[in-house]
């Protein structure tokens, strides 16, 4: 098998036999644009590596005490990296495409200190040696992409750290700075709709109580947002962006990769890099008005301790209350995280803690619709016809410990665990059904309780091996998670009446919250091995494995607390992917891989009653095309989702795994620096979502709802000449009209496409002070445009978000 395996790629890599070789010293020889003044070493690498697009490693403390060399003009990153290191007593090499390891240099004689000559260690098509870092550089945070809103690379599940241009999948990475620069996003998901043309919130986060977003086509709710790669241990209900360093999005079914998330979502993954502290101290405190009287603080702190900077502790610190750009909504959020870590040549160990407490008021109620109603006009932009004394309130406690160790060059074994303790109090008039075209509504009112702990583990290897021509990077990955949820039973007041146009207010009911009643709980388990094989320094990689994935459940009875139902079902998730580099800048790839969602027990009154279905596999087909320019870059990829969904067999009354949604979609994307001082990131995604297996046939062959045809966002920046530290912004955010339901008795249902522009403005004050400081304008929804922004389950719409004005400035110290 391994011989076939080896002929097969040496056949595919001869097809590439005449491109040339050596990318290290392609990177190193081509030319970029500089402006770093004489510093501080660690500032100044810092700055080099977001201008050259490399990620640059060294031992703890071997910067400190250090200067930089001021650099300036267009050159290559080789030759402005040693005119940055020039004095220091340091050189480097080349560990990767797109990595340099900084190292003493060796003593002449007399005791000088000589600098080395660059050495560039990339090797031929036909070196035995492979041209790829040790796990040292793999580990390390992929650099910021030219322009600074994006990364070039980002963890890949179990893959761990990958360049975009290596990475057969779409993926997008968003750096603090593009998250700073979104100040009126008060979640993770508002990150992701706000700046990626494929998400878009299902949920209004800025008055509701939930965040979710739809990708591809399926909602992925904050529940399954990963933390470092760990489920279950962020907030459930929303995150605070503020407590990542980086958002990491990718795109489609990860069953694979990362397993499966506690909510099963299938869309695509988010994932949370943790802060860390860094060899630069940090000493940021951040002030923010937003709305029209919401103030906000954030302070942000990292200091290295220990003689070779072994020791790091990150605090992060949120707090923002007062009431937001809705009418009587009130929106309160506390945040606290604490990142420790611990690093060595060999061992590296963290642990993250953190409390996160929101409380909104004057919730922003989602209007249901009954069948054959129409869709009316969205009320006034910043209209809320929920009641002021409505009150969520959610608590998070969450940790991990993370544990990483080498035990060779070769070889390194990481092991985490973590978890989350979750509990809500919701006193709410969370339905308001529509009665007439008048704008007329029910509202309904309840106390519901709700608790939750979740705990999560996962350990595994990853390892490089060469098999004669063939480089192999080796994965294994082993994950057990486990949920336990109260509530859902609480108590409900008399029905009231309002209109969403001319709201009507009425006193705070007199509910008693109930008890919160076990539910449910749940255990997923699962085992991947996985396998990059590559030739051709790297130039041809084929990506082959697959997880076992088991999946238990228990339900209890509301009322007696005794077992109503359980689950325990296994099922094994294959994956390939496939990537060519025919020339440096050009990235060719495909891929197959699936997502999974528990599956049902079927209960009475069918006749196959009992049985219980493996969990449900969502399958994806992909294929794509990337290029990097240096400063800009694309990627373009088509794709096919296939989801299962259960149908009733009429003749027999059973229940039967045979329903099925395809969809199918393109996907734009872009981003960079195009030109110096213009910074772009956005897209356009259409998708095609159609139902071709549904009950009897009767919708066979119609588009699915609540999914928009066409979505487009782009965010630009623009550094105005001649005015040092001043930049324009905007966002331009467009989404295509949807399908809100089937009603196949009436005619189908449209939610009206909308537009959003945001506009802004940034100015750094860099030249007066000792460290900057970084003024921010932005208003949100300019045109104070109202719109029907979403909608969930072919049941409900929400209002999109009012005119928002947000301010901020930063300071460092």
């Amino acid at each position: 098998m391994t011989m076939a395996m080896t002929a097969a790629w040496l056949l595919a890599g001869s097809m590439l036999a005449g491109t040339p070789g050596g990318a290290m010293a392609q990177t190193a020889a081509a030319t970029r644009s500089f402006a770093i003044p004489a510093q501080p070493l660690p500032d100044a690498i810092v700055i080099f590596s977001q201008q050259s697009g490399l990620q640059v490693t060294a031992d703890a403390g071997l910067m400190s005490g250090r200067s930089g060399a001021a650099v300036s003009g267009a050159i290559a990153p080789a030759a402005a990296l040693s005119q940055l290191l020039a004095g220091t007593g340091l050189t480097f090499r080349f560990v990767a495409d797109h990595a340099v390891r900084l190292e003493a240099a060796p003593q002449a004689q007399g005791s000088a200190i000589a600098l080395g000559p660059v050495q560039v260690e990339g090797q031929g098509a036909d070196s035995a040696t492979p041209s790829v870092a040790p796990l040292e550089a793999i580990r390390g945070l992929p650099p910021a992409y030219a322009g600074g809103m994006l990364a070039r690379g980002q963890r890949v599940g179990i893959q761990g750290n990958q360049d975009i241009m290596d990475t057969p999948y779409t993926v997008t990475t968003y750096t603090t700075e593009a998250v700073q620069n979104t100040p009126s996003a008060q979640t993770v998901m508002d990150v992701l709709s706000t700046l990626s043309p494929s998400a878009r919130n299902q949920w209004n986060s800025a008055g509701s109580s939930a965040s979710q977003v739809n990708l591809r086509g399926f909602s992925v709710g904050s529940g399954d947002i990963g933390y470092g790669g760990l489920y279950g241990v962020l907030p459930t209900w929303s995150v605070a962006p503020e407590l990542a360093e980086r958002i990491e999005l990718l795109e489609g079914p990860t069953a694979f990769l990362t397993g499966m998330p506690p909510g099963g979502s299938v869309g695509g993954a988010v994932n949370l890099v943790p802060k860390r502290a860094t060899d630069v101290p940090i000493t940021q405190v951040t002030a923010s008005f937003s709305g029209k009287s919401q103030l906000g603080g954030h302070v942000d702190l990292g200091r290295r301790f220990g003689d070779a900077g072994q020791f790091g502790v990150r605090f992060n610190g949120v707090y923002r209350d007062g009431n937001t750009a809705i009418d009587h909504n009130r929106d309160r959020t506390a945040l606290a995280s604490l990142g420790l870590d611990y690093r060595s040549d060999t061992v590296r160990l963290s642990a993250d803690l953190g409390y996160q407490d929101r409380v909104i008021r004057g919730i922003s109620p989602y209007l249901v619709l009954n069948p054959g109603q129409d869709i009316p006009a969205p009320p006034r932009a910043s209209l809320n016809s929920g009641q002021p004394w409505s009150r969520f309130s959610s608590q998070d406690w969450f940790g991990a410990l993370r544990a990483e160790a080498d035990l060779s060059d070769h070889i390194t074994l990481h092991a985490a665990a973590g978890g989350d303790i979750w509990k809500q109090h919701d006193l709410e008039d969370g339905n308001h059904t529509l009665t007439d075209a008048q704008g007329d509504v029910t509202v309904n009112q309840w106390n519901i309780p709700g608790r939750q702990k979740t705990w999560s583990v996962a350990a595994g290897a990853n390892g490089w091996v060469d098999t004669g021509p063939v480089h192999h990077k080796l994965s294994l990955d082993g994950t057990a998670l486990g949920t336990t949820f109260w509530g859902w039973t609480g108590n409900t007041g008399p029905d009231l009446t309002s209109n969403i146009y001319a709201p009507s207010f009425y006193p705070g009911p007199d509910i008693p919250e109930a008890p919160a009643v076990k539910q449910y709980t749940t255990r997923l388990y699962s085992l991947a091995v996985g396998d990059k094989l590559s030739v051709l320094d790297e130039r041809v990689q084929l990506t082959l494995g697959g997880r076992l994935q088991r999946v238990q459940a228990i339900n209890y009875d509301n009322d007696t607390g005794a077992v109503s139902s359980s689950y325990d079902r296994s099922t094994f998730s294959p994956s390939f992917g496939l990537l060519v580099k025919p020339l440096k800048p050009l990235s060719l790839y495909v891929n197959y891989i699936q997502g999974l969602r528990q599956g049902t027990a079927v209960t009475q009154p069918y006749a196959n009653a009992g049985t219980v279905f493996p969990p449900y596999k969502t399958s994806q087909y992909e294929a794509g095309i990337k290029l990097d320019l240096g400063s800009f870059a694309t990627t373009l990829s088509l794709y096919q989702l296939a989801q299962p969904s259960l149908l009733v067999d009429t003749p027999s009354n059973t229940m039967k795994l045979i329903g099925k949604q395809r969809n199918r979609g393109l996907e734009l994307n872009i981003f960079g620096e195009p030109v110096k001082g213009l910074r772009v990131t956005g897209g356009v995604s259409l998708i095609d979502p159609v139902l071709t297996q549904t009950q009897d046939g009767l919708d066979n062959g119609k588009t699915a709802s609540m999914t928009p045809g066409v979505q487009s966002n782009v965010a630009l920046e623009w550094d105005v000449p001649r005015l040092h530290g001043l930049t324009l912004t905007g966002r331009f955010i467009y989404t295509g009209w949807q399908y809100f339901d089937l009603d196949t008795g009436y005619d189908r249902r449209i939610i009206p496409s909308w537009t959003r522009v945001d506009l802004g403005v940034r100015y750094v004050l860099d030249r007066l002070l000792a460290k900057p400081v970084t003024l921010r304008l932005d208003v949100q929804n300019i045109a104070n445009r109202s719109y029907w922004a979403s909608g969930c389950c072919s049941a409900y719409v929400m209002e999109g978000l009012p005119r928002n004005i947000s301010a901020s400035a930063t300071f460092n110290f």
